[in-house]
């Protein structure tokens, strides 16, 4: 079995696979029509294409090719339109920049575009309308031939269609979804690298398309193109993709961090500025942490004192005073009122005292006469000189006699003068005393006023301090919230940051592992190398740090350094493609390249379906590579 490519300089194995019969994608033919209302068909332009190298090509010698009767020539052939509308039947949503599709829809409002195709040896027929571009439809099993002549049959859904080139192109691959993403992976994120733009001009590997080929939806990132070209040259494995997809959760979730951090910083700024009132002077320099930790500092501080203050209150002497004055005060009225109850006391006595001495009058002048005038029958005479003689004398004359009763009741005197005499002493006591407590009295009274004055002045500071601090804490805490909230986001976006790098690095040592396989691909890319540029080129393929696929090749030949990133990328896609024909990775088989304008480029187009059998040598030359010549 002969090689795909056999003046290729050492190729590695390019034979093709036994299991790969036919490209998964192969172009047969495309119609333009400028009317398509079966049985009404009026074609403009039919363009074959056959397995292998297929080269639409315009004379670049422009006033050359239009004297020889050439319309058009050079960059205006119409070569990337048809390049485009390739792409549009294959699924872009565009098939040109807005003013574009805009003229062909109102120079062909009732034109298709029909393109008859294989599906994995599969014959289809897909087409869609310039006018109208949500009318389109695509049948399997017909020929284009048959859909001019009858039209559609229905149904004629497109789904189905793009339903099996998803399943054969990107269905394939080991992972559906790229890392971080919801969205699956699309048949038309392939398609752009299997049909680079000329806008693009080829300026880096994974530069498919630019704003000026049309409008642009939101693609694959340019990690998240290099990570499908790998997905389908099998140069990655489940581990480095898991890792990824670590990595992808972990960027997500510091993006989220990241996007908060800006408002957490604006809240941040606007507390601390307040905080200016508390930090006087060199404030205006501060900012951020070191503000509030200056005016953490000053609340501190005045929290200090005022708590320094409060101890002071508690153990003022005006307390102790105020408590002397209190007892003074006391004392004082307990001694009045001694002097109160003594003075009442007293009068009661001495009202008793003159009672009783006005009675004992009385009492001894009725015993008085009681003396003088005896009883009848009884002596008279005194008991000394009676008793003992007179036989009249009676004992009991002195026991039941009013000098008994009044003799009782001068002893009553006696005592109640002597309980008033002890009332009297201790009154003039009391009132000896209370001038004294009085007096004292009043000066506690002056110096626990002074006191008091002293302490209702601490009082206020602590007061005002209070405030000051209560005013302060009220600024301090939401700013410091919010720094701390700014903070756990700077440490969140910190330590993610760090797993972020050791994913990195972990995805880094195992794609190291995974070098044996990247170097066979390099030897089909050097080998793609040697047969564009000739066997003494030299060249490779490395991996960045994020996994970004990096080219290289040198070459003594005289080439201009963009020709030198043409053919670089050039080789790339044919190794690619090459590498899947002998049997390995995903790679549709099939590339269609528009050639950049510019200087050191030719004005051309290529589309490549590689064979999967080769016949002979001179076969394959004359049955799969054709050159053609197209003039709009």
């Amino acid at each position: 079995m002969d090689t795909l490519i056999p003046k290729a300089n050492a190729p590695p194995s390019w034979q093709p696979a036994a299991g790969r019969p036919h490209p998964l994608i192969e172009l047969r033919e495309l119609a333009l029509l400028e009317v398509f209302q079966p049985p009404t068909v009026k074609v403009l332009r039919r363009v074959s294409f056959r397995r292998g190298l297929n080269i639409i090509w315009a004379d670049p010698k422009t006033a050359e090719a239009r004297a020889g009767g050439v319309r058009t020539s050079g960059h205006s052939a119409g070569k990337s339109t048809l390049c485009r509308i390739l792409r549009w039947l294959l699924g872009e949503s565009h098939l040109g920049p807005t003013q574009t599709e805009v003229n062909l829809a109102n120079k062909l409002p009732k034109g298709w575009a029909l393109l008859h195709l294989n599906l994995d040896g599969r014959e289809w027929v897909v087409g869609r309308p310039f006018f109208d571009k949500s009318d389109c439809a695509a049948v399997p099993g017909v020929s284009l031939e048959a859909v001019l002549a009858t039209g559609w049959h229905s149904p004629a859904q497109t789904k189905p269609f793009f339903d099996e080139l998803k399943r054969l192109t990107v269905g394939t691959l080991i992972k559906n979804r790229f890392p971080g993403r919801d969205e699956a992976i699309e048949a038309t994120h392939l398609l752009g690298w299997l049909s680079r733009d000329q806008e693009a001009a080829m300026q880096s590997l994974e530069a498919w398309r630019t704003s000026v080929s049309g409008p642009q939806e939101r693609g694959p990132t340019k990690l998240e193109r290099h990570l499908l070209m790998r997905m389908v040259l099998g140069l990655i494995e489940k581990k480095e993709w898991e890792e990824m997809e670590n990595c992808a959760r972990l960027e997500a979730e510091r993006d989220k961090f990241k996007d908060k951090r800006p408002d957490l910083e604006a809240a941040a700024t606007q507390a601390c500025e307040t905080l200016r009132r508390i930090v006087p002077g060199d404030g205006d320099t501060l900012a951020g942490p070191l503000l509030i930790a200056q005016a953490k500092k000053l609340a501190s501080e005045k929290q200090g004192q005022f708590e320094a203050l409060n101890r002071s209150l508690a153990e003022h002497p005006a307390l102790t005073a105020k408590a002397v004055y209190e007892q003074a005060i006391r004392e004082s009225e307990r001694v009045q009122s001694e002097v109160n109850r003594s003075t009442r006391r007293a009068k009661r006595l001495e009202k008793k005292v003159s009672e009783r001495s006005g009675q004992l009058v009385a009492l001894k002048a009725k015993l008085t006469a009681a003396m003088r005038k005896p009883p009848p029958g009884y002596c008279a005479r005194k008991k000394e000189e009676a008793k003992d003689k007179c036989p009249l004398y009676l004992e009991v004359t002195e026991d039941i006699s009013a000098a008994a009763v009044m003799a009782d009741f001068e002893h009553q005197c006696e005592a109640l003068q002597e309980e008033l005499d002890e009332e009297r002493a201790e009154l003039a006591e009391h009132e000896l005393r209370l001038p004294t407590l009085q007096t004292n009295e009043a000066n506690l009274k002056t110096r626990a006023d002074e006191l008091a004055g002293d302490r209702d002045n601490l009082l206020r500071a602590a007061a005002r301090l209070a405030a000051e601090t209560q005013a302060d804490e009220a600024l301090l805490n939401p700013a410091e919230y919010h720094q701390s909230k700014l903070d756990e986001n700077t440490a969140s976006v910190t330590s993610l940051s760090e797993q972020i790098a050791a994913s990195r690095q972990l995805q880094k040592e195992l794609r190291k592992e995974h070098w044996r396989v990247r170097l066979d691909f390099a030897d089909h890319y050097r080998a793609a190398l040697s047969w564009l540029l000739g066997p003494d080129v030299r060249g490779g393929i490395e991996f960045d740090d994020d996994g970004i696929i990096e080219l290289s090749a040198e070459s003594r030949a005289s080439l201009s350094g963009p020709a030198i990133g043409a053919m670089k990328l050039i080789a790339f896609d044919l190794a690619a493609m090459f590498q899947s024909v002998a049997g390995r990775g995903a790679h549709p088989r099939m590339v269609i390249h528009d050639s950049p304008k510019g200087r050191g480029h030719r004005a051309g187009a290529v589309f490549l379906h590689l064979p999967s059998r080769a016949r002979s040598r001179e076969g394959r030359r004359r049955a799969d590579v054709s050159i053609h010549h197209h003039h709009d």
